[in-house]
């Protein structure tokens, strides 16, 4: 489980909340120039209803009502600071909403965060908008009949040892803070998508901001502007990987590979990978186990190789060796064919697993003697091609040494 939530960790994802980090220097520059606040004031509702079009094409409900949250927290206290007469001296109800926006915002980013997408929409989306439509009112109303006692309940330091001079807000917004943070963590490691690595920065990025709007109020549009930027760049590039990334595997997919093959070099070499006797492993042992295969073959492949592994698709992968001689590319794919070899994958016996409902369960000492290992095998054709060469036929070529390999015996490299 571990080893698979490693394997699905990228950088790449967490691109999209960079952007806050990145842009927020040469943002903040623009609150000296006054002559932008038009602009600045109505950038956010321009990206919010660009963010609600993506959306609605992609049918990414939980980003839309993150999206939506988000506005509600920049138009609440926009509407507090603008209403003040004296700025250090805010009244009740704006700190009421101030103390109820740095408690609430992280606990509801992180359930809209982790809520995933359902397989009913119209009562997914009813849920949703219920929430966020409970906690609109309910900060309507403590700002209409702000609640002295509540005030002084959620704004008191209830642990002074570990509150520290830098902390300039609520004591329980930081560890409700702290919490969504484990648990959009937990999610991301669970799920590894671009749209929960934004919320898990985009969270202690707010509180950081918080402190600093009654002094500079140009920092919400701002900041709310470049959080709904990097919500759209997370939904883009889920959408992309979901286009050219292999679900079961992790693997850049045939639609990648197609890519890749037109910025080839001048001297490149294509290997064709084929799992021998993969469909009579699924009839034998089931889908499942062949699911398991697949993802193990893939793991190696993408471990060993010194070029870059595709899924073609089934049982058949792609490595693209670029800027390789014929020579070495070999050696390296003898190494991983025998790794695969060598690699016992423990299987559990059908006949001992419990039926019906408890079919999950394992019975008491079944884990020694209900397992059973499974030896995987691949055979790999490799062709080597140029700048003038031909792709399609360079590929045609691997795989006409593929069809070799599994000629004289399976398990083994022939090259074109």
């Amino acid at each position: 489980m571990l080893r698979r939530c490693a394997a699905g960790l990228r950088l790449a994802h967490f691109l999209p909340p960079a952007i806050l980090l990145i842009s927020w220097p040469a943002a903040w520059l623009t609150t000296r120039h006054h002559e932008l606040a038009g602009i600045l004031a109505v950038l956010p509702w321009l990206l919010l209803l660009l963010g609600a079009a993506l959306c609605c094409v992609f049918q990414r409900w939980q980003q839309l009502l993150l999206m939506a949250w988000m506005m509600v927290l920049e138009t609440g206290l926009m509407r507090d600071v603008q209403s003040m007469d004296q700025p250090f001296f805010p009244g009740p109800a704006v700190i009421a909403d101030f103390i109820l926006a740095t408690t609430l915002w992280p606990a509801i980013c992180s359930v809209f965060a982790l809520w995933s997408d359902g397989r009913r929409l119209l009562p997914e989306v009813a849920a949703r908008a219920l929430v966020l439509g409970i906690a609109i009112l309910g900060l309507k109303y403590l700002h209409d009949h702000p609640d002295l006692a509540l005030i002084r309940q959620l704004g008191q330091t209830w642990w002074p040892a570990l509150h520290a001079g830098w902390m300039r807000l609520p004591q329980l917004s930081y560890p409700i803070c702290v919490g969504g943070m484990i648990l959009l963590g937990l999610g991301y490691l669970l799920e590894p998508r671009p749209r929960h690595a934004v919320p898990w920065l985009l969270l202690p990025f707010t509180l950081a901001i918080l402190p600093h709007v009654f002094i500079e109020p140009q920092l919400l549009p701002i900041f709310c502007s470049l959080a709904l930027l990097s919500q759209m760049a997370a939904l883009v590039q889920e959408s992309l990987e979901l286009a050219f990334r292999d679900e079961l595997t992790g693997l850049p997919s045939r639609r990648a590979l197609n890519e890749r093959l037109r910025q080839l070099s001048r001297q490149y070499c294509l290997a064709i990978v084929d799992i021998d006797h993969f469909k009579q492993c699924n009839d034998r042992h089931g889908h499942d186990v062949g699911d398991q295969v697949l993802r193990m073959v893939a793991s190696r492949l993408r471990q060993g190789s010194r070029g870059r592994t595709y899924r073609q698709g089934g049982e058949e992968f792609v490595i693209v060796l670029d800027r390789q001689a014929p020579e070495a590319a070999r050696v390296w794919l003898e190494a991983i064919r025998e790794d695969i070899a060598d690699y016992p994958m423990q299987l559990r016996d059908m006949a001992s697993r419990p039926a019906g409902k408890h079919r999950n369960l394992r019975r008491p000492g079944s884990s020694a003697s209900g397992r059973r290992s499974l030896t995987v095998t691949v055979s790999i054709g490799l062709a080597a091609g140029h700048r003038q060469s031909d792709v399609a036929e360079v590929l045609k070529q691997a795989d006409k040494a593929l069809y070799k390999a599994k000629a004289l015996g399976r398990n083994r490299v022939v090259q074109a």
